[in-house]
């Protein structure tokens, strides 16, 4: 995993995931004008590499076709991250509706919509993120690793730093706030996800998975991020 260098007030970014390119090449310079950063993403299975790959502040779905796939994506997605999902869609029927909330959708936008109204939809759930950023987290130092929970930076010894994903920051931070301190998983999965979120126990060890090949030399044998058999993870400054 390539490291990231610093920045200062980085745009947001935006993934526009949409099943129409022309669509989605319009929503990206919307939002571009706003001064919002974007990435684009076809309506399968392409949306969750990207997620992986660009991070992400917000993720847009725009569908136009009468099909499940969207939704599918959108419960896929909420299972690997807490930020905020909106879907377009034309779509009005009530059982579409309740099956787009119930997989992890925090608001569903009815079509046609203006550049203007979407670009404000965006820019609302931005400043809510904003808001409450990483729940007034400070920063973390361990030995030589230092934790940017605003920036979601891990620094490392020789100066570079590693983005992370919002839950990663979350797994982190609360293992590195009480090092050597072994956290049992059920608490680590309603920490890290909320105590009404999707996280579970495989969640949790991909997540961990994750986070150990940015934080680890050699992932396959950690040194800082450790499993305990049977009850779950601690981190060690060694």
């Amino acid at each position: 995993m390539a490291n990231t260098p610093f920045w200062n007030s980085p745009p947001a970014k935006i993934m526009v995931v949409s099943d129409d390119p022309e669509i989605a090449a319009v929503w990206a310079f919307a939002l571009q004008q706003a001064g919002l950063s974007t990435c684009l993403a076809q309506m399968t299975d392409e949306a969750l590499q990207r997620w992986a790959e660009e991070l992400p502040d917000l993720i847009v779905v725009d569908s136009h076709a009468w099909q499940n796939e969207d939704i599918e994506i959108c419960r896929a997605l909420r299972k690997e991250s807490v930020i905020p999902i909106l879907l377009f869609t034309s779509q009005n029927d009530e059982y579409y509706l309740l099956e787009a909330y119930k997989a992890g959708l925090d608001e569903v936008v009815a079509q046609p919509v203006s550049p203007r109204l979407f670009t404000a939809k965006v820019r609302a759930w931005l400043r809510h993120v904003q808001e409450v950023p990483s729940a007034g987290m400070e920063d973390l130092q361990v030995g030589e690793l230092r934790l940017d929970p605003d920036h979601r930076l891990l620094w490392h010894s020789d100066g570079s730093a590693t983005r992370l994903t919002h839950l990663e920051t979350r797994l982190l931070y609360q293992l590195m706030r009480h090092p050597g301190r072994v956290f049992e998983t059920p608490v680590l999965v309603e920490r890290v996800w909320g105590r009404y979120g999707e996280g579970d126990s495989v969640l949790l060890k991909n997540l961990v998975y994750r986070l150990r090949r940015k934080l680890e030399p050699d992932p396959a044998n950690p040194t800082h991020l450790l499993t305990e058999s049977n009850l779950g993870y601690k981190f060690s400054a060694r």
